[in-house]
């Protein structure tokens, strides 16, 4: 389990594109940033502080965030060891990695516990990240190959286009008819997307769609 929480108790680093070029970033643990986002805009002492009238919905939603990694944390820890989770998240979460793969490691934790664990520790990741990195939307204007449709009408109504694509950092890249279903997904299928509606797609452009180039 401490591969899958890694990320959130430890500095980490990230690879960026800077231009031409991609260049290493480095980050404080995951926790720590979304504590951060937390107390930057709930009057903490942090500088810079707003008042409670102006937080912000992604501050309100990093608090539900951390509220509820708090509680899986203390429910994992409640359920399979008999201490008391440190009041610390970090540590909590450090501890309870290194007692589960313990546990593991002298077969004293069920398969299925074990793996739930897991997913637990890397649905934290998750949640935190999509906060940081929020999925971007490009709507294409040409119609879809397949069904030829260029407008699609949402449940309520809306006319919107047809065809979409949804990128978000870390995420593989995808892209949606909305009339008929049709999708494509990854960054070779969003590349033949663009040649069969004969798109002229600058590198901008490929780069708001999820592609590299």
């Amino acid at each position: 389990m401490t591969d899958a929480v890694h990320d959130l108790i430890n500095p980490w680093t990230d690879v960026v594109e800077a231009g031409r070029k991609y260049q290493a970033v480095d980050h404080d643990p995951l926790l720590v940033t979304l504590r951060t986002m937390i107390r930057s805009n709930t009057g903490g002492t942090t500088p810079g502080a707003t008042r409670d009238a102006d937080r912000s919905i992604m501050n309100l939603e990093a608090l539900t965030t951390w509220e509820r990694i708090t509680g899986d944390v203390r429910t994992l820890t409640r359920r399979h060891t008999k201490d008391r989770p440190n009041p610390l998240l970090g540590y909590a979460i450090r501890t309870l990695a290194g007692t589960l793969d313990a546990l593991w490691a002298s077969h004293q934790i069920t398969e299925p516990d074990y793996l739930h664990a897991i997913r637990r520790g890397k649905a934290w990741r998750a949640m935190i990240w999509g906060l940081l990195h929020k999925p971007r939307e490009k709507e294409l204007t040409e119609p879809c190959p397949y069904c030829e449709q260029a407008k699609a009408v949402t449940a309520t109504g809306e006319i919107q286009a047809a065809l979409v694509a949804y990128y978000q950092q870390g995420v593989t890249p995808t892209a949606q008819c909305r009339a008929c279903g049709t999708m494509w997904v990854g960054e070779g299928q969003l590349v033949i997307l663009g040649e069969m509606i004969g798109a002229t797609l600058d590198t901008d452009t490929l780069h708001e769609m999820g592609v590299n180039v």
